[in-house]
């Protein structure tokens, strides 16, 4: 493993260690000379959680470590594992429950990342730690399916009316419902990235190179596996990589699918305007994990002058998660990700798009609602305005 030890606390190192495919007699014995010297267990698990890594962690320091650790530390770890295992198994049985209930209305579904992820890349639903499921839809599909959901006896944190709000809907690409009996959340996505974000990806036919997987004896569709590392790579670029779990995904899936058409994988990069947010997440991956690259794709990451910068920027989130909520970091790493000045300035606008607080603040009809857009910076004026006198 290419680790960076100047720069990581003894906790990230930790679970840096604990999160390899493979363990050396050699890092094993480095795991149980950094658990010696971790004092605060309570915050070490919260940061497990955190990056959304426990249960990998937890299996691994029971193996090898669980004879220097506190006993009530391992059950403490133990209990939050034993949590996770029965969410992710509640979280697989709603996907299925889910793609049958599109299925028997005829509506065509991609279920991506969670449950089915976890089952591909790690071999079983226990091994990742799950918080949400997420289904791909076609755009035409989500008024019907949002009824569908309703009638299901699913709730909404934002009102569905504000999907006629054309302003509002440039900020998001899914909308989220919870099951109010299992407290499950899934996102329904229409498009994989909002606007600001990438456009060009949304062009991607996911639809086209679908294939089929079993969750619990349940056939089902999903991304083609070069669509969905291009969007692990994408998506994790999106929020700065700040959980090591997304990294993850990407050793594990490269590691489990040994099929991949890289040309293809290139190819479709470079038509989205991804080719940088691939490049870096396989670097990270490769950086952390050692991921097993192909030559080409290891060459074009030594020879790219931006990986090193947006790499240090993750670095810097992994040691300092105070920077998860930092504006400037944010526009730091946005300025540097993008090549033309018409991507950075476009990927600086989402500061000035309608939010929901700027929506909710005065119901707009549909011709008026580009006023949004001038409403926003008033609204931000005046609440960190009256941040600034109260200080």
């Amino acid at each position: 493993m290419q680790y960076l030890p100047h720069l990581f606390s003894h906790e990230t190192l930790l679970i840096l260690y604990c999160c390899q495919n493979q363990t050396t007699n050699k890092e094993e014995e480095f795991i149980r000379d950094t658990a010696l010297r971790i004092h605060n267990w309570d915050d070490f698990i919260a940061l497990t959680l955190d990056h959304r890594v426990l249960p990998i962690v937890y299996l691994k320091l029971s193996e090898i470590a669980s004879d220097i650790i506190d006993a009530d530390i391992m059950e403490r770890f133990k209990k939050r594992y034993t949590k996770t295992v029965v969410t992710n198994m509640k979280m697989s049985g709603e996907l299925v429950r889910l793609i049958n209930l599109l299925n028997t209305h005829a509506i065509d579904s991609l279920p991506f990342k969670g449950p089915i992820l976890a089952d591909t890349a790690y071999g079983g639903i226990n091994f990742r730690q799950c918080v949400d499921l997420d289904i791909f839809v076609k755009k035409e599909d989500f008024p019907r399916i949002s009824k569908l959901l309703i009638r299901e006896g699913y709730t909404t944190d934002i009102p569905l009316i504000y999907t006629q709000n054309s302003a509002f809907l440039k900020r998001v690409c899914d909308w989220g419902f919870r099951n109010q009996h299992n407290q499950v959340y899934t996102e329904i996505h229409w498009n994989l990235f909002p606007d600001w974000f990438s456009r060009d990806i949304n062009r991607l036919d996911v639809w086209k190179e679908r294939r089929t997987v079993t969750l619990h004896n349940t056939p089902m569709t999903t991304m083609g596996n070069e669509d969905l590392l291009l969007y692990l790579c994408m998506h994790g670029t999106k929020h700065i990589w700040m959980r090591l779990r997304w990294i993850m995904d990407v050793d594990r899936f490269v590691r489990k699918v040994n099929d991949l058409d890289w040309d293809a994988i290139e190819g479709k990069a470079e038509r989205v305007g991804g080719k940088t947010m691939l490049l870096l997440g396989l670097s990270l991956s490769q950086t952390l994990f050692s991921t097993p690259l192909p030559k080409s794709i290891q060459f074009q990451i030594e020879s790219h002058k931006k990986i090193p910068i947006l790499s240090q920027s993750v670095w810097k989130i992994f040691n300092n998660r105070n920077l998860i909520e930092n504006r400037n970091h944010e526009i730091y790493f946005s300025i540097h990700l993008h090549h033309s000045l018409l991507l950075k300035l476009r990927a600086l606008m989402v500061m000035f798009y309608p939010s929901l607080p700027d929506i909710r603040l005065i119901h707009l009809p549909t011709h008026l609602q580009p006023l949004y857009y001038l409403i926003r910076p008033f609204r931000l004026l005046y609440k960190y305005g009256k941040m600034i006198i109260r200080r």
